[in-house]
């Protein structure tokens, strides 16, 4: 029972009163964003070529825009592989989508990728989604009409080594119908992987 409460929320009654007890985790480093490491450009969800033909590259604070859209895209339950590192994003703006809420909603989602550590299973190291980024201060939805499957948005957000810093990105919004099939994919997949074991 100790261990598990190290590790869980959970009540205690004192005085007549219920406490909520959260353990708080140790904050997990971020890196510089100057420091991003080289990945392939993408535009509009495409890898593209750079003028010698070559596959266009992009690092450093130039990166962060395509590192927020890849972190913010991938839905929850699409991947067989790391089941809860995806966004809601798609969970929230549907039922919310002409609510007050969603601006809020979506910017807490934020919030968890940037300041909870994903434990990846691969590499077995522990890091936030968004690397360096430290705080947010603005999510606003610059339409609520997705276009080709992408939803624009602007961020204010606290980066670290650069301070405060914007941009516009657009998420990527799957349809229900598009959703239901990823999530089948992904837990055949994870039924088969399931059942290869010895």
């Amino acid at each position: 029972m100790e261990e598990y409460c190290k590790t869980r929320p959970f009540s205690q009654k004192a005085g007549g009163e219920y406490r909520l007890v959260c353990p708080i985790a140790p904050s997990a480093a971020r890196i510089d964003a100057r420091a991003l490491p080289t990945d392939l450009a993408m535009r509009s969800g495409y890898l593209y070529a750079n003028a010698i033909g070559a596959p266009a590259t992009v690092s450093g604070l130039e990166a962060l825009p395509q590192k927020i859209q890849l972190v913010l895209s991938p839905q929850l339950g699409e991947s067989p592989f790391h089941p809860t590192f995806e966004a809601r994003v798609l969970e929230y703006f549907e039922p919310f989508r002409e609510s007050a809420w969603l601006n809020d909603l979506l910017k807490l989602e934020v919030v968890r990728q940037l300041a909870i550590p994903y434990a990846d299973p691969v590499s077995k190291s522990l890091y936030t989604p968004l690397l360096c980024v430290l705080r947010i201060f603005e999510f606003e939805l610059l339409s609520l009409v997705p276009k080709d499957n992408r939803l624009p948005v602007r961020l204010r957000l606290e980066v670290q080594g650069v301070g405060t810093w914007g941009c516009k990105i657009s998420i990527y919004l799957p349809t229900a119908e598009q959703m239901a099939e990823s999530a089948r994919r992904a837990a055949e997949w994870r039924a088969l992987v399931a059942g290869t074991r010895p």
